[in-house]
């Protein structure tokens, strides 16, 4: 016995989008005329997240928010069928469920009762549904929509966001001949005594039916709890956005997927709101509710937020605050340093689209050429005497990195000693491998490296550190201009406590620092933030504020030589 399933190919993500929302809101009335938007039972759901969650896609969404719908629309993975199906689904306030797994949406349409479905895109229906089609062109739409339909060349979810019903713009696709998949299904089998036994016939998959296109009356949006609060990206799924919002989440857009990004979302958590999780950026629940739990708790970075990136960058000075031949913060005093490296951030700011502040990267521990009394080759600075430099820069808005040199020393040993400097909202940590030394090494007898062993260890203390102290995110950079000098970078753990940087600093020609930039770059973990040094002296020449943030990417951090 052969089963039927339709495959319905999108032949224009705006009709699909259309007819999707069409879809959710539309049945029929006991007479066989089609019920108006009032008369229709609207997508319900029961009570909205009470607790932190995260939803990686719509149909997640759906299964948590939505109890029933008469109409659902079913898209394909193509962003213009994701575009046209979200819009549709959006302007007619029901679901709207991506197909990455046939089974898994035909199960989810039966659970919430759908009974038409409008299909964007190449998808495979296998539910006892009424399917419509998108035709691929904004005439379709209109149709479905009962309003005009304009042509957009994109739309993402700000769009969505500030979708008007009666006035929806979309993007177009070529039209595509539908195709209608036979299935054949293999036959049934029984279990007697331990053994499969084949019994000769098929049970039939659900059977969808192709009908033609027509208007579709609106639904309502959902009721959901108030004190739940949806964060979507700019790139979040735009299923999983319109799905909360016809569910009536509140829904903030942030520029990285975590609460801590601004002072309104902070102020949210602290608020008591229940965070929602839209789309799998958020890194899934159990992240969320870490990064939550962070944003009640910890104070704000200059500028606000309670994150380092990317809701800032920093220009910095580089050196030690009493000798200055190991770099230009150590050339006048630590005001005097402050002042320089805050006129150094205005002239990044005007090629910046987020504010830009002065920072110090301070050498705490110094490569030395001799093995001090300790043999240890690396020359500890108190940190009372960096104190001053903290306070200079801290005056003017900006943000301190301790750094260390370590030579023969553990880096978490040393990362310990400056342990109350760290406490302080805008100091972070840095380290050196460069000069790390192992066995009978001595400095400057080849490029030093770190096992990234070491270097979780050391990350572990220091997300500890932030967590105990109720901290703000806190800068975690690694020196690196040759790859060896990271062993096994790709096993670094990530803590939502530390914005972990990666700083580029080679000098030479342009040339050759861009090619140091790609090479480190590769397989980069996507969480890791860029860091690029401009050397005064030894760069030929140096690049200027302009060409520097002309780099791709953009540089979160750069510091000055």
């Amino acid at each position: 016995m052969r089963a039927f399933s339709i495959r319905a190919r999108l032949l224009s993500g705006l009709v699909a989008a259309l007819m999707m929302s069409g879809l959710a809101a539309c049945s029929s009335a006991p007479n066989g005329s089609s019920e108006s938007a009032s008369e229709l039972t609207e997508a319900t759901q029961p009570a909205a997240p009470t607790e932190t969650v995260a939803f990686d896609t719509d149909v997640e969404v759906s299964k948590a928010l939505f109890d029933q719908a008469e109409a659902a629309v079913v898209t394909s993975t193509e962003p213009v069928a994701q575009a046209r199906a979200a819009a549709v689904a959006r302007a007619l306030s029901i679901p709207i469920l991506t197909e990455t797994d046939a089974s898994d949406v035909g199960a989810e349409l039966t659970r919430l009762g759908v009974k038409t479905v409008l299909a964007v895109g190449a998808v495979d229906v296998v539910a006892d549904v009424d399917v419509m089609t998108d035709a691929g062109n904004v005439q379709a739409l209109s149709t479905v929509l009962g309003s005009e339909v304009r042509v957009a060349d994109e739309f993402g979810v700000n769009d969505l966001l500030s979708l008007d019903p009666a006035n929806v713009a979309v993007p177009e696709f070529e039209p595509q001949p539908v195709a209608e998949n036979v299935t054949e299904l293999p036959a049934q089998t029984e279990q007697t005594g331990g053994e499969e036994i084949e019994t000769g016939h098929t049970e039939a998959a659900p059977t969808s039916r192709m009908v033609e296109l027509a208007s579709l009356p609106h639904g309502e949006t959902g009721k959901a709890n108030p004190n739940a609060v949806g964060f979507a990206m700019q790139d979040s799924p735009l299923g999983v956005v319109a799905n909360a919002l016809t569910a009536g989440l509140d829904v903030s857009v942030l520029a990285q997927a975590d609460p801590r990004a601004t002072s309104e979302s902070m102020k949210m958590m602290r608020e008591g709101r229940v965070a929602v999780g839209l789309g799998p950026d958020f890194g899934g629940t159990q992240m969320l509710a870490q990064t939550a739990h962070l944003a009640t708790s910890a104070d704000e970075l200059p500028g606000g937020g309670g994150l380092v990136f990317p809701g800032r960058r920093m220009v910095a000075l580089y050196g030690h605050p009493k000798l200055a031949a190991l770099g230009v913060l150590g050339e006048q005093s630590p005001a005097e340093a402050a002042q320089l490296a805050l006129q150094y951030a205005q002239q990044y700011q005007q090629f910046s689209d987020v504010s830009v502040i002065p920072a110090f990267e301070i050498i705490a521990t110094v490569a030395s050429a001799g093995a001090g009394d300790d043999g240890l080759y690396s020359d500890v600075t108190p940190a009372a005497d960096l104190a001053p430099s903290v306070d200079a820069i801290t005056e003017v808005g900006g943000y301190a990195i301790i750094d260390l040199q370590p030579g023969h020393a553990k880096l978490l040993d040393q990362a310990k000693l400056y342990a109350e400097l760290l406490k302080r909202p805008n100091v972070g940590l840095a380290l050196d491998p460069e000069w790390k030394l192992y066995g009978d090494q001595v400095h400057l007898q080849q490029v030093g490296h770190v096992e990234i062993a070491e270097v979780n260890e050391v990350s572990q203390w220091l997300a500890e550190l932030v967590r105990d102290n109720n901290l703000p995110q806190k800068v975690f950079m690694l020196h690196q201009f040759q790859l060896q000098m990271i062993r096994d970078r790709d096993q670094m753990v990530q803590y939502p406590e530390l914005a972990a940087v990666v700083h580029v600093d080679g000098h030479g020609s342009p040339e050759a620092k861009m090619h140091t930039w790609d090479v480190i770059r590769e397989d980069m973990q996507p969480w890791v933030w860029m860091a690029w040094k401009n050397f005064i002296d030894e760069d030929k020449p140096m690049l200027n504020a302009e060409q520097t943030m002309g780099i791709e990417p953009r540089p979160w951090f750069v510091s000055f030589q």
